[in-house]
């Protein structure tokens, strides 16, 4: 729900003046203090001191009894000069979005984003209508952004930003909340701050010539937990019945996955597989890549996400880290094949950390039985070169 110029209340803080200082401090002092005697104390004309006077009853730092002749201090007025400092109150209007899925109140900027004014427009159309709970309909629009405010929840709200006025023909939550649908989203880290960067599906059909901008994107930070009921579906890999399916999707194995499988979560989007050495080598066999990231797709009726699955050795495991070992001495090879195939190994292990007397240390036969096998045809021939094409 996108709400446009909603009365507000600003508070604005000045510094105060050395005569507003004056004023409060004779006004302790004296208890009370007349208009007649601060134009005295001051030296400054009656019609100079009387918008001072009103400048500081206006703010709650002093009070005016009856008559409006003497003005006391009040219990902001030590506040005040400890502060020195003066609070003053302003209306203005301000924007809001609003998400009731996850009760979340963004303070938007004025003029508007370019999003946030298309939405419900010929550009960018609802694509349904969520119903929301009964218990919304004794909501109106200054209810929720006054709860969010003394909650101190609202999203970008500025310093300046109290608290929305209450009007008496403000519209209600309502009943239902539109939905619109986004063609993609990603989620970003931005000095610590997750920032969902989204665009929105156009309601214009696309194949018209006449058709305006297809798409609007916007970007929002702060709204974690937006992101975390996304990120739901992917915590939800992780659970026992679906890890299967992760398997599955990840290596290409048509089995179940082993028992002593370790599944972590590494980010927003993001899974790595500590495979013992019965996972490296049913992979192995598979001719499936062991190094590099593979994508999968995690999704209900709501959203889909892509994540990012890696695949590492469980670093106890010595026959488990040599079958990554193979897999990194291919690629180092086909960088520099001139340097030969047990140079590769040699480098690969040391990037493991494997040692040169394991009895799992790969020999150049099982890595070109490897190559082989993934089909790297040209990197066994290059291998292979002195052997097969030496006709001296």
């Amino acid at each position: 729900m996108v709400w446009r110029g909603v009365p507000v209340v600003n508070t604005v803080r000045d510094k105060i003046t050395v005569v507003e200082r004056f004023a409060l401090e004779a006004a302790l002092a004296l208890d009370p203090v007349s208009a007649v005697e601060l134009s005295e104390l001051t030296g400054l004309p009656p019609q100079a001191v009387m918008p001072l006077l009103e400048r500081l009853l206006s703010t709650g730092s002093l009070d005016a009894d009856e008559s409006g002749t003497a003005y006391t201090p009040t219990a902001a007025t030590p506040e005040v000069l400890a502060g020195n400092t003066l609070t003053t109150i302003e209306t203005a209007t301000a924007n809001f979005a609003f998400l009731p899925f996850t009760d979340e109140l963004i303070v938007l900027p004025s003029p508007l984003e370019q999003w946030a004014a298309r939405l419900g427009t010929r550009t960018v159309q609802q694509a349904f209508r969520l119903p929301l709970p009964d218990s919304w309909a004794q909501w109106r629009r200054y209810d929720v952004i006054n709860r969010h405010l003394a909650d101190d929840t609202a999203i970008q709200r500025p310093d300046t930003l109290y608290r929305a006025i209450e009007a008496e023909d403000d519209d209600p939550v309502g009943s239902t909340c539109p939905v619109f649908a986004a063609e993609r989203v990603t989620v970003t880290d931005v000095e610590g701050d997750r920032v969902v960067s989204l665009r929105f599906r156009s309601g214009v059909d696309a194949e018209r010539k006449s058709s305006p901008k297809r798409t609007v994107g916007a970007s929002l930070a702060g709204v974690d937990l937006l992101v975390d009921s996304w990120l739901d579906m992917v915590d939800a890999v992780c659970r026992d019945e679906l890890m299967p399916l992760l398997w599955r999707a990840a290596s290409g194995d048509s089995d179940d996955p082993p028992e002593d499988l370790d599944v972590v979560r590494e980010t927003s989007g993001g899974f790595t597989l500590w495979l013992p050495e019965k996972s490296v080598n049913r992979l192995l066999e598979l001719g499936t890549p062991l190094l590099g990231p593979r994508g999968i797709k995690v999704g209900d009726e709501e959203a889909e996400i892509e994540a990012t699955v890696r695949f590492r050795p469980q670093p106890d495991d010595e026959a488990a880290v040599a079958g990554f070992t193979i897999d990194r001495a291919t690629a180092l090879f086909e960088t520099d094949p001139d340097a030969g195939m047990a140079d590769a190994i040699d480098r690969a292990a040391a990037e493991y950390s494997l040692s040169r007397y394991s009895a799992h240390y790969p020999e150049t036969e099982t890595v070109r039985e490897r190559m082989w096998r993934m089909r790297r045809y040209e990197a066994v021939y290059l291998m292979r070169a002195g052997d097969d094409f030496d006709y001296s």
